[in-house]
C-alpha cells in the first residue's frame, strides 16, 4: 500500500521520464542485516506481487500489475536494442534487476524474457523478417540474445538440448547479418569468411556472413557442431570449387593451358579481362593446397598453376609439373605479390574502422537525441 500511495508524489517530482525513481523505496532484501534477513516475512513480496497492486513499470503502459507484463530475466542480460524490439511487441517491466530477484528470493512466479520465450516470439511473428532484413545491427543484438541459454555450451554435437534449440527453435529466425547489409534466416546456406576471403568471391556477398557478426559470434562458431546445426559453412576449398565459376572465365573450363594476361599492379577483382589478378591467384593458392590430392581433384577442370611461360596450367595435371625455384624464386615477384597483400590487408582494416566509427557515429547521435526528447517532455510538463 506504501508503494502505491507513492507513485503520484514521485510522478509529480521527477516526472513520467524518471519513475525508476519509484523503485528507491523497494523493500531490498539485501539491504537488510545479515542478522535479521531470515526474521523478513515473505508476505510482504506475496503482497506486493497481487493483482490488485499497479506497481511495476512499463514502457508503453505506465505501471501494471504483475501478471500484465513481463520481466527482463536476471540470468540473460539484454540489450537496449533488443528490448526496444520486444517492447513493440509485449509489455515489458523496465525495472531494477534486484526487483525481479527479490520476488524470485521469496517464490513468487514472474513471467521473464528468456531466450527461449524470444524464440517463441520471433516464431510466432514472422513479419519480424520483413522488420529486421534490412536492420543487421539490430538482428545481430536479437540473435546474440536468443542464443543467451546455450552460450555456456562446450560442445553442440553432443549436447541434445543445443542442438535442438540451433537446428529447431532457431530455424527460420531472420537473425543473421550478411556481407550485402541484409539479413539471413537461420538455417539457410550462409558462408563463414573473413574479409580477404570474401574478396576472391565478391559475388556472394548475400551469402556470406558479415565479418561484424563473425567477430561478435566467434565463440558459438568454434564450438563443435554450432555451424553444421545453423547451416553455416567454413571457407575453404569446397567453397571455392563450387563457386569459382563465377570469377573464371567459362573458356578457361576443361583447358590444359590457357594465356594469363593479368598484370602485377592489377589488384581489381571485378574487371578480369583476361582472369584473375596476380594477387587472387596468390591469396588462392594460400587457401588451397598443391599437394592435397583432394583438393587439388575440386578444380581438376580449371587451369590455376601459374608457369614461367606466362600460362597457366590445368590443376589435373598438377602431379605431372614440376616446381623448381631456381635462386629462390623471382624476388621482384614476390616482393611485388607481398606488397599487394599488405596493401589489401591494410585496405580492409581501414574499411573495418571506418564502419566501427560510422556506427559510433550514428549511436551517439541517436543518444543525444532520445536526451533531448527527455529534456523538451520534462519542459512540457513544468
Amino acid at each position: 500500500a506504501l508503494l502505491n500511495n507513492l507513485r503520484s508524489p514521485i510522478q509529480q517530482i521527477y516526472g513520467d521520464e524518471d519513475m525508476r525513481h519509484f523503485y528507491r523505496f523497494w523493500p531490498r532484501y539485501l539491504r537488510i542485516r545479515k542478522s535479521f534477513q531470515d526474521l523478513f516475512p515473505a508476505v510482504i513480496y506475496e503482497n506486493l506481487a497481487k493483482r490488485t497492486v499497479p506497481i511495476y513499470l512499463t514502457e508503453k503502459d505506465g505501471f501494471q500489475c504483475i501478471d500484465n507484463g513481463c520481466f527482463a530475466s536476471p540470468s540473460f542480460p539484454i540489450s537496449d536494442i533488443a528490448a526496444s524490439f520486444f517492447q513493440q511487441r509485449l509489455s515489458l517491466f523496465k525495472i531494477p534487476k534486484i526487483v525481479v530477484e527479490d520476488l524470485e528470493r521469496f517464490g513468487v512466479k514472474t513471467k521473464q524474457l528468456t531466450p527461449q520465450m524470444a524464440r517463441k516470439i520471433l516464431k510466432g511473428n514472422v513479419g519480424h523478417m520483413a522488420w529486421l532484413k534490412d536492420r543487421p545491427d539490430d538482428a545481430l543484438e536479437l540473435l546474440d540474445f536468443v542464443l543467451g541459454d546455450v552460450r555456456n555450451v562446450a560442445n553442440f554435437e553432443t549436447d541434445t538440448r543445443a542442438r535442438q534449440i540451433c537446428a529447431s527453435e532457431m530455424n527460420g529466425l531472420c537473425l543473421m547479418p550478411l556481407a550485402n547489409g541484409s539479413v539471413g534466416s537461420i538455417g539457410r546456406t550462409m558462408i563463414v569468411a573473413n574479409a580477404e576471403q570474401q574478396r576472391m568471391l565478391p559475388s556472394l556477398k548475400e551469402k556470406f556472413v558479415s565479418t561484424t557478426a563473425i567477430s561478435r559470434l566467434q565463440s558459438f562458431i568454434n564450438k563443435p557442431g554450432f555451424q553444421k546445426t545453423t547451416g553455416l559453412l567454413r571457407f575453404g576449398p569446397k567453397v571455392l570449387a563450387d563457386n569459382i565459376s563465377m570469377v573464371l572465365p567459362r573458356s578457361w573450363q576443361d583447358k590444359d593451358f590457357v594465356l594469363w594476361g593479368s598484370s602485377v599492379d592489377s589488384t581489381d577483382h571485378h574487371s578480369w579481362a583476361t582472369g584473375p589478378s596476380q594477387l587472387w591467384l596468390y591469396q588462392f593458392w594460400k587457401e588451397v593446397n598443391i599437394w592435397d590430392q583432394d583438393s587439388m581433384q575440386l578444380f581438376r577442370r580449371w587451369p590455376l598453376i601459374p608457369m614461367p611461360s606466362g600460362e597457366l596450367a590445368s590443376c589435373r595435371n598438377a602431379r605431372y609439373i614440376l616446381s623448381f625455384y631456381p635462386g629462390g624464386g623471382n624476388e621482384v615477384l614476390c616482393r611485388s605479390l607481398l606488397e599487394k597483400h599488405q596493401d589489401l590487408q591494410n585496405e580492409l582494416e581501414e574499411q573495418r574502422k571506418r564502419e566501427l566509427a560510422v556506427k559510433a557515429s550514428e549511436a551517439r547521435i541517436k543518444n543525444n537525441e532520445e536526451v533531448q526528447a527527455k529534456k523538451k517532455r520534462r519542459w512540457g510538463k513544468r
